[in-house]
């Protein structure tokens, strides 16, 4: 049986994974094209997106829930308190859920390079708070 610690190691090494992702998808989306002209560049860009999109609403739940489960969570882990609701909002809209508050292809209310970047700079603050300990 496997012991809380070992419970505890393998949710850091999936949060490292995560994290992880983010930043470097967070690189690849700094790269994209402003206007992608063919169906393979917008392609590419989606995915880039929609994965640095994923690990973000992956981590924002991570660090805003208490789980019951507290086997997995570190001794002395707090919830975020900061309010994260517009960002956990625009990643449920955009990515998450195809019928969440009617799902968007407006650009102007597309995630955007601003968001992605406040969006990482958020969960950067989550990520330190959580390891001061």
């Amino acid at each position: 049986m496997r012991t809380k610690d070992d419970r505890v190691e393998k949710i850091k090494k999936h949060l490292s994974y995560e994290i992880w992702m983010l930043c470097e998808t967070y690189e690849l989306t700094c790269k994209l094209k402003e206007e992608p002209e063919t169906d393979e560049e917008r392609i590419d860009a989606n995915m880039k997106i929609e994965s640095f999109c994923v690990h973000a609403r992956n981590l924002y739940e991570f660090f805003l829930k208490a789980t019951p489960r507290d086997e997995y969570v570190p001794r002395g882990f707090t919830p975020a308190k900061a309010n994260y609701d517009e960002p956990v909002r625009l990643l449920n809209t955009q990515i998450s859920h195809l019928i969440y508050e009617g799902r968007t292809d407006k650009p102007a209310k597309l995630i955007d390079g601003a968001d992605r970047l406040g969006m990482l700079k958020d969960l950067r603050t989550e990520t330190e708070r959580s390891t001061e300990r």
